[in-house]
């Protein structure tokens, strides 16, 4: 998908915490993906344990290839589909919420899924999670920022694209066409190109009860976009990790892919 890199540099995402993400920060993050934050700052209200992932080899002129530095467990042909049997690539858009620092359970079932798997995250989302740990779980580098120009493509092209957690702020915007990050404008361009696309919201009563946000999932619903059935959680109590179900992206896509 070219569509990962069409646009300028970001400006402005959302803050993310269990039941809100309306904040506003600076959306240039770093696009290489190779300096791990491990716990964001107060603002976000993210929070980033260590993501367990254990390293069975480590293909050093792979990392150099792929430019992470991460020494992953992941072998070239994994990283590159060009094995005997090409994995489909899985992109991941990450959006702040308390809950992101559990993207390693989508992970890792798609990986049992056959799923290659390469995370886009908000410049704040990217706050919540532990970037090392990722990179060294998916083979590849978190993205979070457009490409300088003549610098390599580090994913390959979507198959299809899981957004999870999408919080509210991320759901209008993409709804209403707004591309001012990365993230935004691969799932802008994936309605264009037809790339199969699932969306868990995340989110709180107080935001589900406004009015735009309905507009939202109607719009998106049009689109083709596959919504997870999430129930916004009371606000100010916490969210509601425990019945979030990272599964249900791959589980909505699984029909589609294979009528394609």
């Amino acid at each position: 998908m070219t569509g990962q890199d069409s646009g300028g540099r970001g400006s402005s995402d959302e803050g993310g915490k269990d039941s809100s993400d309306s904040g506003s920060g600076n959306g240039r993050g770093n696009g290489s993906g190779t300096a791990a934050r491990g716990v964001s700052g107060p603002a976000t209200g993210c929070a980033a344990p260590p993501l367990s992932a254990a390293v069975t080899d480590k293909d050093a002129e792979a990392d150099a290839e792929m430019g992470t530095g991460t020494g992953t467990p992941v072998s070239r042909e994994t990283r590159t589909g060009t094995g005997t049997d090409r994995k489909p690539f899985l992109y991941v858009v990450l959006c702040a919420a308390g809950i992101a620092n559990d993207v390693g359970k989508l992970i890792r079932n798609a990986q049992q899924r056959t799923w290659r798997v390469g995370v886009i995250a908000t410049p704040r989302g990217r706050e919540c999670v532990d970037t090392a740990a990722i990179e060294a779980l998916t083979g590849y580098p978190v993205r979070s920022a457009w490409r300088v120009p003549g610098e390599p493509r580090p994913l390959p092209p979507a198959d299809a694209i899981a957004v999870a957690p999408a919080t509210f702020n991320t759901i209008n915007k993409w709804a209403q066409g707004i591309a001012d990050t990365l993230a935004l404008g691969i799932l802008c361009e994936a309605h264009g190109f037809g790339t199969p696309t699932a969306a868990l919201p995340y989110l709180n009563a107080a935001q589900a009860a406004h009015p735009a946000y309905a507009q939202s999932l109607a719009r998106l619903r049009r689109m083709g976009v596959l919504l997870g059935d999430y129930v916004p959680h009371p606000p100010r109590t916490g969210g509601g990790r425990r019945r979030f179900r990272w599964e249900q992206a791959l589980d909505l896509l699984a029909p589609v892919l294979e009528r394609r």
